[in-house]
């Protein structure tokens, strides 16, 4: 009930470790006051769970919250169990849970959950409330086959999203034996090609569910399996097996089948056997006498008992196996070991009539229960030899964090005494006493102390051992640590080119310099901007292994172009110290310089054609290129443009470009082609109309700088002044016929004269 009360609130964490135990403490006492609802459950990053109830929920919408709870925590999710309360209940056996319905996805299967929680004695269907599908051993699978659809697809409308819809036949039926495993397939229509877009769960009622697989049948479609051993049961009983289709897309299609699970014929052969045993049976502890007791109303088929008990539900161990009276009623007090050591217990009942080898498990009982721990005056053993640990041979702080176990029984040790030294035959240690800081009553529980105000370049020998009345354990492994604290470099007042310099080269040398006491390998990195708030340019990254450690930037060698002319740049340098990162970098000011104000100028000073400008035709250009700035220009390349009518085109065909070095003040000539052609011509989204006009037109020729503020005379428009000399005739007139079937051969196509 508590734990009931804690998932209706909210979402409610549950540890690996107690996980299994606390559910399946919830799913047995839970009771008849759970009318329908959903447990869902994703894993943490710290190894713990996240559960959430559901309330009033459909198995179609259990699917839906499955794939919601997938996108949300991007890690595999398991659905626990559905808790139903309106389904195949026998009123001849108690009121309580009727029967788990296991479900589970591709993503999880029953073999990684019986790994998981190390279980490996699974009960019949209705009485292991157990994630998902467990295996089967050497159950004999018998393979049987569904003859019908589960789901057609919409072939020709499959895209990136899947359409999927349900067949119009009714619902299958299907015929089986009680307690037996069969392979069941299904048959669709869904191609190989879409393996990946589809995926299924299963869930039944009762029985239990395992193997999961999708396979390509005979006609190469999918044809997903699954493995399902049906319950032990007495008289024939129909039961739904229903299949769900997850589609890529979230969209979830169900079908229901219901499979007719008989008795197997040799649990029919007589009346005598259908007298199954049966009855109820609880638990207490009994505090004064350290006892667990038993009391179960059984009836008149019964005969026989075993009890067996387990602490984590998976290793049992039996306490009870013997005759017993018909139609009574049975107590008896156990007395079993080790249970001080633990605070929950489960015990299973088993039942039999011996007479037609019919045997019955009951529910299983769930016992929490207040351990009898002795007190420490009662105490006669001394503490176990502790076994001590530490997270890391050497700490960058002053304190060490040491870890060990606790001693077999948590009030076995009433405290710890721990040692620290210089030297390992702990001549002159240094001795703290700290009370047992363990927290629960779990034997071997984990332990934490720190050590603090240790001395830095200081070696340390450290060991302990557990106190109580008895005296002092054996002393624990002796751990050795080194205290390293680094000692953080600093920017010494050196740099170039000086804070707020002017004048500074476009390609300038960035110098500083730094200190380390600890002489520690150091990386630098570099960035720079044209505000202190945005210095958004990385010029060198940590782990250049071409550069580390120098404390030098080389514009010319290290960046891809010069910096811009008469500009205020911000700059700063990043440390990194090789195996000390802490999450965060020792970095230098802010510092700033501004560039010369000197720059390249290029203009065209003529266009001559090499070439008569006629339509449809290649025409090449000599261009005059001059540089009238005071530094030396490279690389530069020439577009062109057709300007008729009033408005500008560009050329679809233009080459030409600047490659030779042009100094200040100096004239190169460059070749430059366009082409016009007899249309106009669209290609990607552009439109190019390079048709030679009659009219006066200009060809406008431009010329691209890297320099930003060199943008206002770099244009040359050349007049083009063409005249047509008139439409073509037609001299000469020549039509013959192609053969489609064979294209090299032509014969002569008559027409007569005259007429159409």
């Amino acid at each position: 009930k508590p734990l009931y009360e804690k998932l209706e609130k909210s979402d409610y964490t549950f540890s690996k470790s107690t996980l299994y135990n606390q559910y399946l403490e919830f799913i047995w006492n839970i009771g008849v006051c759970v009318n329908e609802g959903l447990i869902l459950g994703a894993p943490r990053s710290d190894g713990t769970y996240d559960l959430e109830l559901e309330r009033n929920i459909t198995l179609r919408e259990a699917m839906n919250n499955v794939l919601r709870l997938k996108e949300k925590t991007k890690k595999n999710i398991f659905m626990p169990a559905m808790l139903e309360t309106d389904y195949y209940h026998d009123d001849t056996l108690y009121p309580s849970i009727h029967e788990i319905s296991e479900v589970y996805t591709e993503e999880l299967n029953g073999n990684d959950i019986q790994s998981y929680y190390n279980s490996g004695n699974s009960s019949s269907g209705d009485q292991q409330a157990f994630y998902g599908a467990l295996n089967f051993g050497n159950d004999n699978f018998i393979p049987s086959t569904l003859d019908s659809d589960l789901l057609d697809i919409l072939q020709n409308q499959y895209r990136k999203k899947s359409y999927l819809q349900k067949t119009n036949e009714n619902s299958s039926f299907l015929t089986l034996y009680s307690n037996q495993s069969y392979k069941l397939s299904l048959n669709t229509k869904i191609p190989e090609k879409y393996y990946n877009y589809v995926s299924y769960g299963w869930t039944s009622l009762t029985g239990k569910l395992s193997s999961l697989s999708k396979e390509i049948n005979d006609q190469g479609n999918l044809m997903p399996s699954v493995i399902f051993k049906t319950p032990m049961l007495l008289t024939e009983k129909v039961i739904p097996l229903i299949v769900f289709a997850v589609v890529n897309d979230g969209t979830t299609f169900q079908k229901d089948f219901y499979v007719r699970i008989k008795p197997y014929p040799e649990q029919t052969t007589s009346a005598e056997d259908d007298k199954i045993p049966g009855g109820q049976c609880s638990a207490y502890f009994q505090k004064e006498s350290e006892e667990f007791v038993i009391s179960c109303c059984l009836n008149e088929n019964t005969d026989h008992m075993k009890i067996n008990y387990s602490f984590d539900f998976s290793v049992w161990n039996q306490i009870y196996d013997s005759p017993i009276n018909a139609d009574i009623n049975i107590k008896r007090p156990f007395t079993i070991d080790n249970s001080q050591k633990h605070s929950h217990i489960y015990f299973k009942v088993d039942l039999e009539n011996t007479s037609n080898s019919n045997k019955q498990t009951l529910q299983t009982i769930s016992l929490t229960y207040e351990p009898i721990i002795e007190s420490a005056e009662q105490i006669t053993k001394r503490p176990d030899q502790p076994v001590l640990n530490i997270i890391r041979d050497s700490s960058i702080t002053n304190s060490v964090k040491l870890e060990w176990l606790d001693s077999y029984i948590k009030d076995n040790v009433t405290g710890y005494e721990i040692q620290y030294d210089d030297s390992p035959l702990f001549d002159q240690p240094i001795e703290i006493n700290i009370d047992n800081p363990a927290t629960g009553d779990n034997k071997n529980e984990k332990l934490f102390y720190t050590l603090t105000e240790l001395q830095d370049d200081e070696t340390y020998y450290i060991r302990l051992r557990g106190v109580n009345n008895s005296g002092h354990g054996n002393w624990s492994n002796i751990i050795r640590v080194l205290i390293n604290i680094p000692d953080y470099p600093v920017f010494m007042d050196v740099r170039e080119p000086e804070n707020h310099a002017t004048n500074v080269s476009k390609q300038p040398f960035l110098i500083w310099k730094t200190h380390d006491s600890d002489h520690d390998r150091m990386d630098y990195k570099v960035i720079i901007g044209t505000s202190p708030d945005n210095l958004d340019i990385t010029l060198r990254h940590f782990d250049d292994t071409e550069h580390e450690g120098e404390e030098m930037f080389d514009f010319s060698t290290e960046y891809y172009k010069a910096l811009h002319p008469d500009t205020t740049y911000y700059w700063q340098v990043w440390i990194n110290e090789k195996g000390f990162y802490k999450g965060s970098y020792t970095k230098s000011p802010i510092w700033s310089f501004t560039t010369v104000n000197t720059r390249p100028d290029i203009i065209i000073t003529d266009a001559i054609p090499i070439d008569p400008i006629e339509p449809d035709q290649l025409v090449r250009f000599k261009l005059k290129v001059k540089n009238q700035g005071a530094e030396p220009t490279e690389y530069h390349c020439l577009s062109a443009y057709y300007i008729k009518n009033g408005k500008q085109s560009p050329f679809k065909y233009v080459k030409g470009c600047l490659y030779d070095l042009i100094t200040s003040n100096e004239t190169k000539e460059i070749e430059v082609s366009i082409r016009f052609y007899d249309g106009i011509i669209e290609h990607d989204n552009v439109v190019y109309d390079n048709v030679l006009t009659s009219v006066e037109s200009k060809i406008r020729f431009i010329i691209s700088s890297n320099v930003l503020e060199d943008s206002q005379n770099n244009t040359f428009d050349y007049v083009v002044k063409y005249e047509n000399a008139g439409s073509p005739e037609i001299e000469y007139f020549n039509l013959r016929e192609y053969n489609d079937m064979y294209p090299d051969h032509k014969s002569d196509y008559f027409v007569r004269k005259g007429g159409y």
